[in-house]
């Protein structure tokens, strides 16, 4: 097995599925956007994942990301409200 990290600017799903089959990927780990990841899910790969859990040490206040497992991205339902606009004044 071998890992390739691309780091770079991605304008959708539909770019990111060129580069995978250009580099013959079987697995996608993503740290994208969740639209560009629900894009992702609707495609032949399912994104994986890395889930983190937050540590905060009660003597320092210091945050800190620890790292848990991945998990695969099967789908993605993002439900949104319009704001309405704050007054000035």
């Amino acid at each position: 097995m071998a890992v390739t990290q691309v780091s770079r600017t991605f304008r959708g799903a539909d770019e990111i599925v060129t580069l995978a089959e250009e580099m013959e990927a079987d697995e996608i780990v993503a740290v994208l956007p969740l639209n560009i990841i629900a894009q992702l899910t609707q495609t032949r790969y399912k994104p994986i994942r890395a889930v983190m859990h937050r540590h905060v040490d009660e003597t320092t206040g210091k945050v800190t990301f620890m790292h848990s497992h991945f998990e695969r991205v099967e789908r993605v339902d993002v439900v949104t409200m319009p704001l309405r606009p704050m007054n000035k004044g």
